[in-house]
């Protein structure tokens, strides 16, 4: 399917500037803020992206990038419950979202 390349390039530099912006979280409280702008953007890339799965009985569209962001968010936040002190793999999930979005699979 051809997608409109401005909508990939807000895909992109949006899904970025949240991962960024999660990155330098340091609390579940600054997460809990950025829940909002989460959820905007996975609307955004379910509508734009999303397909259709033949055994949704609602027929919502769905894009990988919106649930692996999401995910990436909620292990960062668990990671930092259990392990506040080792920052090393705080932010592994999101900068896997990161690679996943750069190399463009999810199109």
């Amino acid at each position: 399917m051809d997608y409109d390349s401005k909508l990939v390039e807000k895909a992109i530099r949006d899904g970025h500037t949240i991962t960024t912006k999660l990155k330098k979280a340091t609390s579940d409280e600054e997460i809990d803020l950025l829940k909002k702008e989460i959820e905007a953007y996975g609307d955004f890339v379910d509508e734009a992206f999303g397909k259709i799965d033949k055994d949704d009985v609602l027929q919502e569209r769905n894009c990988e990038l919106s649930l692996l962001l999401y995910l990436a968010a909620e292990s960062k936040s668990v990671h930092m419950s259990y392990a506040p002190h080792n920052h090393k793999n705080n932010n592994y999930e999101l900068e896997k979202f990161e690679e996943y979005l750069d190399g463009k699979s999810w199109l």
